[in-house]
């Protein structure tokens, strides 16, 4: 029996709702789907969403665990990790006053609601796309997905944050810690939220429930094998996520494709979306001597408007620092993205050469809510 969660997983083909027997997860109308050896489910069977994105090869999914293992993108895992458990504290914290009122007079608990109600404008307002109810068949407990995961270490490595020993203190510190490196973990035990067991295994009893999807095979062999405790498994963003509408508390987006729809459909009201994306002057040290594929000036202010018709902004965290990276390190960098389908090898091995040097890291994490949006002016 597969001790990773399925809930709240629908199948490809029907919708329907998946649960697991033994390895197979299946849904009521018989469709079945076997969790390869490795422990991820594929569920982009032939015929259902055929994939036009490239998935990464084996060579792409080693060089990136190599580049991310070396910790030049520790600090974008930080603030991830700081914005999510800023926004499950805050999720707790909203749920404990629900509870708190259960018994009182109606005007209490119209008067508890509105605390905890957003301020933002309602779709209603803006004639954006109604969101989907809450799901209630869903599971009340958190979901966080991360699209186009890759080997993993992004959802990993919070999967094993949130299921570290701590208490409730502990989850909120790292909370308003910022972009700083968060050394400890934490729980929120005493507003309900509870993460995976200390061994690292999910279960379906399990308090937060972590998923990761990719298109790579490669990619996702090597994720499952590494994060047990996630429920890893093969979609194409670009054509449907096999998750219940609004079942996600939590989605991440870190250089990877995005598919705005989607996103609205799978995100629950007041959910979290986090997308990283590139600034101007990443990597910019390597640009001068290496044709790697350019930024857009306005890449910001285009995924923001892109995702602005159902979610709005709540901040950003800019992130620009300097890494010293051996020729090996470049090497690994420029394998591990879209650049090692527009480079010959001959570039790749010229990477190789390269004398140690500091490079630019300069990235900027976006937070949205579910709800109606608008671009907020650039923070600095």
């Amino acid at each position: 029996m597969t001790d990773r969660p399925v809930a709240p997983l629908i199948c490809p083909v029907c919708a329907e709702p998946l649960s697991a027997d033994g390895r197979t997860l299946r849904c009521p109308r018989g469709h079945a789907f076997d969790e390869a050896r490795e422990g991820y489910v594929d569920l982009l069977p032939a015929g259902h969403g055929r994939s036009r994105i490239r998935g990464d090869t084996a060579e792409m999914v080693r060089a990136r665990r190599r580049f991310l293992e070396r910790g030049h993108y520790d600090r974008i895992a930080a603030a991830l990790e700081a914005r999510v458990a800023r926004h499950l504290t805050e999720r707790a914290a909203a749920g404990e006053a629900t509870r708190s009122t259960a018994g009182a007079p109606e005007a209490t608990r119209r008067r508890a609601a509105r605390m905890h109600r957003p301020t933002h404008a309602t779709h209603e307002r803006t004639g954006a796309p109604r969101a989907p109810a809450d799901n209630p068949a869903g599971p009340a407990v958190p979901v966080i997905l991360e699209v186009g995961c890759g080997e993993g270490i992004y959802i990993g490595r919070l999967s094993r944050s949130l299921a570290g020993a701590g208490d409730a203190g502990g989850i909120r510190d790292r909370a308003t810690a910022g972009n700083e490196e968060s050394a400890g973990s934490g729980i929120i035990e005493g507003s309900g939220i509870r993460a995976g067991s200390a061994g690292g295994r999910a279960s379906e009893n399990a308090r937060i429930r972590c998923f990761g999807l990719d298109v790579s095979r490669d990619a996702l062999r090597r994720a499952a094998r590494a994060y047990p405790a996630v429920r890893f498994f093969r979609n194409d963003v670009k054509h449907r996520i096999c998750l219940a509408d609004a079942s996600v508390d939590v989605l991440l987006d870190v250089f990877a494709p995005r598919n705005p729809a989607e996103f609205a459909r799978v995100v629950r009201r007041r959910g979290l979306l986090l997308v990283a994306i590139p600034n101007e002057r990443h990597l910019a040290e390597l640009r001068t001597e290496l044709p790697l594929l350019g930024i857009e000036p306005d890449k910001r202010e285009r995924v923001a408007a892109q995702l602005g018709a159902a979610f709005r902004s709540v901040g950003e965290d800019v992130l620009e620092y300097r890494t010293e990276m051996t020729g090996d390190d470049v090497a690994d960098l420029l394998r591990m993205t879209p650049n090692y389908w527009h480079l010959g090898e001959a570039e790749l091995a010229r990477a190789a050469e390269l004398p140690p040097r500091a490079v630019t890291v300069a990235v900027t994490v976006l937070a949205f809510r579910r709800g109606a949006a608008s671009v907020p002016p650039r923070s600095r």
